[in-house]
C-alpha cells in the first residue's frame, strides 16, 4: 500500500471537503441492512435519518493529525433530527449536492464500535437522533 505524506493527506482531505461543502448541501444519512460493498455501489436498506451537514456550516478547516489530516463539523453541533423510520442503523453515507449527488463517504454505525458511535442503533420513527460530532480523517498510511 502506498503511504501519503502529511501534505498529501491534507490536500486529499481538502479536495473531499470542497466536494462536500458546495455547491448544494452535504447530507449524512443512516440506513438499515448490510452496507453496500463500497461507496460507489447503490444504496441499500431503509433510510432512517438525514442530517443536513451544511446547517452546521459544513466542515471546518483541515488540521494536522500526525500522522494524517483531519477536520470536524463546525458551528451548530450537536445536530438533532427526528428519525424518519424505525429500524436498526448499521451504516451511514455522506452525500453531496442536496443528497442527490454521489455518495462521497460510507462507514459503519454501532454502539461503542463503528466509524460513528451511537448510544443506540435502534431508532424509532419520530424520536430524535443527535449527532454530537463528526470527524473526517485521511491517514498518511
Amino acid at each position: 500500500m502506498a503511504i501519503l505524506s502529511n501534505a498529501a493527506a491534507q490536500a486529499a482531505l481538502t479536495a473531499i471537503l470542497t466536494e462536500l461543502n458546495g455547491p448544494g448541501n452535504a447530507y449524512l444519512r443512516f440506513y438499515t441492512g448490510t452496507p453496500p460493498a463500497d461507496a460507489d455501489a447503490a444504496t441499500t436498506g431503509t433510510l432512517l435519518v438525514t442530517f443536513d451537514l451544511n446547517s452546521a456550516d459544513g466542515f471546518g478547516a483541515v488540521g494536522d493529525l500526525a500522522p494524517g489530516a483531519y477536520c470536524d463539523t463546525t458551528a451548530v453541533v450537536p445536530l438533532t433530527v427526528a428519525a424518519a423510520a424505525t429500524g436498526t442503523a448499521t451504516y451511514f453515507r455522506i452525500f453531496d449536492n442536496a443528497g442527490l449527488g454521489a455518495c462521497a463517504i460510507q462507514g459503519t454505525l454501532g454502539e461503542g464500535t463503528g466509524d460513528i458511535q451511537l448510544n443506540s442503533v435502534n431508532l424509532q420513527v419520530g424520536v430524535n437522533v443527535t449527532l454530537n460530532s463528526l470527524r473526517l480523517v485521511v491517514p498518511e498510511q
